[in-house]
């Protein structure tokens, strides 16, 4: 949250054009199921705020976890039910940085990401079948997301 904060008081305009466009994007992938190109998004998501944030420290810490959490997204499951999840929890996180929202926005992405480290979870400690079992938790975080919004 702290990368997103720093990106709204650098440039949020550029942010917000950048979010647009990777949701537009996302969108086109999602209609065409092509679920290895939404998990790509997704991580272009999250670099799209640290790359604006403006900060070398932010960046390379960032840099330094992103392979990781780049693993463990390749094991969470492709399935359309999660994927629609993400890509609303974004456009919420997207319309709260459009609004200046820094409080809510960084709230929101925060849920967020603990939504996805719970998914992770149940990826790795139960397998694949068992974490497409237990993508329901997303549809509770979509909401809370979009209630923040």
């Amino acid at each position: 949250t702290t990368a997103l904060e720093l990106a709204l008081q650098h440039d949020r305009a550029a942010l917000v054009a950048d979010l647009d466009d990777n949701l537009a994007r996302m969108g086109r992938a999602q209609k065409a199921r092509d679920w290895h190109g939404i998990a790509q998004l997704d991580q272009a998501f999250h670099q799209a705020i640290v790359d604006r944030c403006d900060n070398g420290y932010v960046r390379q810490a960032y840099q330094s976890i992103a392979s990781k959490i780049g693993a463990l997204r390749a094991r969470l499951p492709a399935e359309n039910e999660r994927v629609a999840h993400c890509r609303d929890n974004h456009a919420a996180i997207v319309r709260l940085v459009r609004d200046a929202n820094v409080g809510k926005a960084g709230a929101a992405l925060a849920e967020h990401i603990r939504d996805t480290l719970s998914s992770y979870r149940a990826a790795s400690e139960l397998g694949d079948d068992a974490a497409a079992a237990h993508a329901h938790p997303r549809r509770r975080s979509a909401r809370a997301v979009r209630s923040a919004a």
